[in-house]
Parts: C-alpha cells; sequence; structure tokens
C-alpha cells in the first residue's frame, strides 16, 4: 500500500510504548468504531497499535481526534493510570473552556497571593 511503511524487523532500535491500544480500550471502543471515526481502516490501527507500521503525524492526530485525546498522549500517557482523570475531563472542556478555566484558576491564586 502506498504511504504505508512496514516497520523494519531487523532495526536495533526498540520501538517506543504507545498507548494506542489502551486508549481505544479506555473509550470503550472496538477497532471498527475507531476506523469509523478517524477514517482509517481497521488494518491500519490494528499495525499501528501493534507497531507493526509506522505512521505519520497525519494518522496520530486522526487517531487523537477520535479519541479524544492529544497525540502525544497518545505515545506516552496511559489512561487509565492513576491521577489521569483530570486530563480527561481537561481535554473534554474544550478550547475556549481551557483558556476560561485557566484564568478562574490563575485569578484565584492571585487572589489567595494578595492576602
Amino acid at each position: 500500500m502506498p504511504g504505508k511503511k512496514k516497520r523494519d524487523t531487523l532495526d536495533p532500535r526498540p520501538l517506543p510504548e504507545n498507548m494506542i491500544r489502551r486508549w481505544r480500550t479506555y473509550r470503550d471502543l472496538t477497532l471498527e468504531e475507531l476506523a469509523e471515526r478517524s477514517g482509517l481502516s481497521v488494518s491500519t490501527i490494528a499495525e499501528v497499535e501493534k507497531r507493526e507500521t509506522d505512521f505519520t503525524g497525519k494518522t496520530l492526530l486522526q487517531l487523537a481526534v477520535a479519541l479524544g485525546t492529544d497525540p502525544g498522549s497518545l505515545l506516552s500517557r496511559d489512561p487509565v493510570a492513576a491521577g489521569d482523570e483530570i486530563w480527561s475531563i481537561w481535554q473534554q472542556l474544550g478550547e475556549k473552556g481551557m483558556h476560561d478555566t485557566a484564568r478562574s484558576v490563575l485569578s484565584a491564586i492571585n487572589q489567595e497571593h494578595t492576602k
């Protein structure tokens, strides 16, 4: 398939751990449901989850949007790890909600410092 690059099995460098499968199961999605949400094929997602193929930034972004998180989290953050619930809530706020919440928190901190 054009655009897909199979992982070179002779490459001695270890693959970085990714959390894509964990995010999918955390969101209680099947491969088929994630494929529908992301616009990617089931086989592409399965290969990415198993680290059998390299993927592009575009693919990572499509998966992140479909899973309701950011690309960096798909590669490094376990969604079920203790204390990570706040990040899921934060991401669900959306850009305006994040901005408004951050402004409120900073205002509260400033008020506390001026007492």
